[in-house]
C-alpha cells in the first residue's frame, strides 16, 4: 500500500513539476500595460503577421524575429494556403487581427491581401495584467513519467505602452523511465507584434 501511495505521490510531482514554469518578461524592460476588464479592447485591431522583435535566452536580430508566423504562434494552428492564396501572398501582404468578443474570449482572423481565410475564437481569462490564451498544447508519448514524457506550451498577451501585441510562450518537456525523472528543457520567448496602422492599406 505504501509502496502505491509512494508511486503516485512521485507522479504528482512530475506532473506539477511540468506546468508550474513561470512566463519570462525578458526584453520588456517594464514596458507593458496592465490589463484589466476596462482597457482589454486596446488590444483589438489588425497586425502585422511576423514578429518585430524576439526575446529568448539572448536578444536576436529582426530577421529572425520576421520567420515568426504570428497566426500560427497564437492559435497554434498551421495556415495551409491554396495555389491562388500564395499568388495573392507573392504580390500581398499577410495579416490578422484581433477582436474581444467579451473578456474572456478573443476572435482572431487571418488575412491576405485584406481577405479573410481563417476564423478563430479562443477563450482565456485576464490575469496578472494578461491575458491568458486557453490554448494550452499538451502532447504526451508512451506511459508519462513510466516509460515516455510529456510536452507542454502555454501562451499569454498583453500590450506595450507604445501599442505592440506582446506573446509570451513556454515551451516545456519532461521524460522519465520508471519514473526517474530524465533530462528535459524548456524555453521560453516573447514577440512584439506591430499593430499596422488604420490608414495603411495592405
Amino acid at each position: 500500500m505504501k509502496r502505491g501511495f509512494s508511486i503516485i505521490f512521485l507522479i504528482s510531482c512530475s506532473i506539477a513539476s511540468v506546468g508550474c514554469s513561470s512566463f519570462s518578461n525578458k526584453g520588456l524592460k517594464r514596458e507593458t500595460v496592465e490589463l484589466n476588464e476596462n482597457n482589454i479592447y486596446q488590444l483589438n485591431g489588425t497586425y502585422f503577421n511576423y514578429a518585430s522583435a524576439y526575446y529568448n535566452e539572448k536578444i536576436y536580430p529582426d530577421s529572425i524575429a520576421k520567420k515568426v508566423n504570428a497566426y500560427n504562434l497564437i492559435t497554434a494552428n498551421p495556415i495551409k494556403l491554396t495555389r491562388l492564396d500564395s499568388l495573392d501572398l507573392a504580390s500581398s501582404t499577410d495579416s490578422f487581427s484581433l477582436r474581444f468578443i467579451d473578456t474572456n474570449q478573443i476572435e482572431i482572423k487571418y488575412f491576405i491581401g485584406g481577405r479573410t481565410l481563417y476564423t478563430e475564437i479562443i477563450p482565456g481569462k485576464i490575469k496578472k495584467g494578461f491575458f491568458y490564451l486557453d490554448n494550452k498544447f499538451y502532447k504526451r508519448n508512451g506511459i508519462p513519467f513510466i516509460w515516455g514524457g510529456i510536452i507542454t506550451e502555454k501562451k499569454r498577451i498583453g500590450i506595450s505602452e507604445d501599442n505592440y501585441l506582446i506573446v509570451n510562450t513556454i515551451y516545456k518537456s519532461k521524460g522519465a523511465l520508471l519514473l526517474f525523472l530524465l533530462g528535459g528543457s524548456e524555453s521560453k520567448a516573447v514577440y512584439k507584434i506591430e499593430k499596422i496602422p488604420l490608414t495603411e492599406k495592405l
